[in-house]
């Protein structure tokens, strides 16, 4: 289900193209957003809708049908009727099928075939994803555990269930079962498309846990196949829905603009200059994501990030806004994440100077002076800058220590610790000399010159 808790919000869609960017994606998770859209952007409300029913009526999930239009038509004002008769052809198909694969189930049961019951489960739980039943489905996949005897049986049930729980927005315990998945294929061959499949999903859930840092590693960590690294608006298919037995590159729910958008802004926002450029900037394997992404102009924005080119990079952010405000899994982090940049920015331009003019910063940041000064302010309230701003000459300037007290309270410290260090020495050495140091061996001491010289004192009787 989508994140629509608050399908009131209205979006400024600027030059967001729906056509272009609703094409790269199939299936349910298609749905997902189409539905996402038509909430919270009444320009696109009718086309989105339309192409959420268009489809569902190509899949098999009757009950998400019937819940999505019953739920958006009366909301849209839009006169649709559901199409009972494609409702009840499809149940009546599906219920066919269910009770062949029970059947079969049974079946294997009676005859102690656990092959056959693994398989019967599998092919269950694959029932009921293309009915729209992901719960289910993972219920179906985890009966079947029992009777993987094989890591790579493991593996490939692990991915199934992970796939499900994407689609269900279920993303921490997607996240939980990767986990499994790579316990289950410590012995299994590398594969590059399984641990991109696992970054991806690992990514998916730590940003919905904003926990952006763990989200931007992640996503880096992600690779795509050969075929896709050019620009991938007009590719539907990214290895999801493969029905042989390969591992899918990446989880259902994203694509690999997504992959690129949420590793740029993740970065961005958490991630050291240093490692914005040697891991998204010039990596070779984010390099292919940033080129599915051509589009998003997602390079040009770390180049403009890292160059200290501020105000065409906030510039770029707000022309991405409203493709941030349409995603199902950036638009709740989307204010969050933007508002980290810019502070990061604002610290990251400040601290080399010790007085900075207010006017000139401003103008490096398109943004009016005002506006600066309360920004510039909260920072410092934070403890992120340690400045004061002087409102009067429009100065910040930087609270900075003075080097000769910090020189000498430096070489102070550094002489304790000599003189420490050198009366230490000296009670070790007067010990030896007692001959009071205690060895591994314990006859070693009577051999010691010391000991050997020394008279020996008797008790009196």
């Amino acid at each position: 289900m989508p994140d629509d808790d608050r399908p009131g919000a209205v979006i400024d869609l600027g030059d967001f193209n729906y056509a272009n960017y609703i094409q790269q994606y199939s299936g349910f998770a298609k749905v997902e957003r189409c539905y996402f859209i038509a909430q919270r952007a009444p320009k696109l409300a009718a086309v989105a809708f339309n192409d959420m029913v268009e489809t569902l009526k190509s899949l098999k999930s009757t009950t998400i049908y019937k819940e999505y239009v019953s739920t958006l038509a009366p909301q849209l004002e839009i006169d649709y009727e559901i199409d009972t008769a494609w409702v009840q052809a499809s149940d009546k198909e599906a219920h066919h099928r269910y009770e062949k694969l029970d059947r079969e189930l049974n079946l294997a049961k009676t005859n102690l075939n656990k092959e056959a019951i693994r398989a019967g489960h599998i092919a269950l739980g694959d029932y009921y994803i293309e009915r729209g039943e992901f719960n289910s489905a993972v219920k179906c996949y985890m009966r079947a555990r029992e009777f993987c005897k094989t890591a790579a049986l493991e593996c490939a049930l692990f991915t199934r269930v992970v796939k499900a729980q994407s689609l269900a927005g279920t993303h921490s315990a997607a996240a939980s079962h990767a986990a499994r998945v790579e316990r289950a294929a410590e012995t299994l061959p590398k594969s590059v498309a399984r641990n991109s499949f696992l970054a991806a999903t690992n990514a998916v859930a730590a940003l919905h846990s904003s926990s952006y840092r763990q989200a931007a590693r992640h996503f880096a960590n992600v690779r795509l196949p050969a075929q896709e690294t050019g620009d991938n608006d007009n590719n539907n298919n990214n290895n999801n829905n493969n029905s042989s037995g390969a591992d899918p590159w990446l989880p259902p729910s994203v694509q690999a603009s997504d992959v690129a958008l949420g590793g740029v802004l993740c970065g961005l926002a958490s991630l050291e200059r240093s490692a914005i450029r040697s891991r998204l900037l010039e990596g070779e394997a984010f390099g292919a994501l940033l080129a599915a992404a051509s589009h998003l102009s997602l390079r040009a924005l770390l180049q403009d990030y890292i160059s200290s080119r501020y105000s065409s990079l906030f510039e770029r952010l707000e022309q991405l806004r409203p493709r941030l405000e349409l995603d199902i899994h950036l638009s709740k982090s989307a204010d969050a994440l933007l508002q980290s940049i810019r502070r990061k920015a604002l610290t990251q331009y400040a601290s080399p100077y010790s007085t900075i003019d207010l006017t000139r910063m401003a103008t490096s940041f398109n943004t009016p002076l005002a506006e600066l000064e309360r920004e510039l302010a909260a920072l410092i309230a934070d403890n992120l800058i340690a400045a004061r701003i002087d409102s009067h000459n429009k100065r910040l300037i930087q609270s900075r220590q003075d080097e000769r007290t910090d020189t000498f309270s430096s070489v102070l410290s550094t002489g304790d610790r000599y003189a420490a260090q050198t009366r230490d020495m000296l009670w070790r050495v007067s010990l030896a000399q007692a001959g009071m140091v205690v060895g591994r061996d314990t006859s070693t001491r009577s051999l010691s010159p010391s000991n050997r010289d020394r008279p020996r004192k008797h008790r009196p009787n």
